[in-house]
């Protein structure tokens, strides 16, 4: 599922310039609990767990964790830390959702303010509203309608074949620094594609 996170990464901050991680295996072997081998083991033969981080060519550096070990994580999937707050993403495998933010404000108003009114509000995002109609309805098929409307007005399509590549090339720019214990410096790069219009229905781009 990398490449949900890859890309998301990528068209939010901007394309991304080094990785490096380690790797690791939580089991030696898998227990199978669904289709036909269900209740059978298999034997791990490949990495299942990465921690790593990237360093983008805006200067933002990423922390990540991708692990197939975790069964259960309180973790944000996606957060952005800025100099007036937090934005909270969600989860770019769920094609919807909507955002929340911190402002710094929450923080700073019990300093100069020690009520109970500001306490209460220390913790607490603020929600965005969503800005298309019907999200979970045709996100995933956003990038095909996208497709052929670039086809059709003579422009690059927003799910490119440099953003691919680039999403591909993070990743396992991110294997082999977890090989050879060295940053990987990356050998593509890509545009942020512009954001869609707010607003538009379900089959409008």
């Amino acid at each position: 599922m990398g490449p949900y996170y890859f890309t998301a990464l990528t068209t939010l901050l901007g394309p991304l310039k080094s990785v490096c991680a380690f790797s690791g295996t939580g089991f030696s072997n898998r227990r199978v609990y669904t289709g036909p081998y269900k209740g059978t083991t298999v034997p791990v033969e490949t990495p299942t767990h990465y921690s790593g981080m990237a360093q983008l060519e805006s200067g933002v550096i990423v922390s990540m964790n991708f692990s197939f070990d975790i069964w259960h994580s309180n973790l944000p999937m996606l957060e952005i830390y800025g100099t007036e707050g937090t934005l909270e993403v969600p989860d770019p495998n769920m094609s919807g959702g909507r955002p929340k933010v911190y402002r710094k404000e929450r923080t700073l108003d019990t300093l100069y303010c020690d009520s109970e009114e500001a306490k209460a509000k220390l913790h607490v995002s603020a929600e965005v509203p969503e800005l298309f109609p019907n999200i979970g309805e045709y996100t995933r098929g956003a990038g095909i309608l996208d497709l052929a409307a670039a086809i059709r007005e003579g422009r690059p399509p927003r799910a490119c074949g440099a953003l691919a590549c680039h999403v591909i090339d993070a990743i396992t720019g991110m294997m082999r620094s977890a090989e050879s214990h060295e940053i990987y410096n990356m050998k593509t790069t890509c545009v942020i594609p512009d954001a869609l219009h707010m607003g538009m229905a379900p089959g409008e781009i």
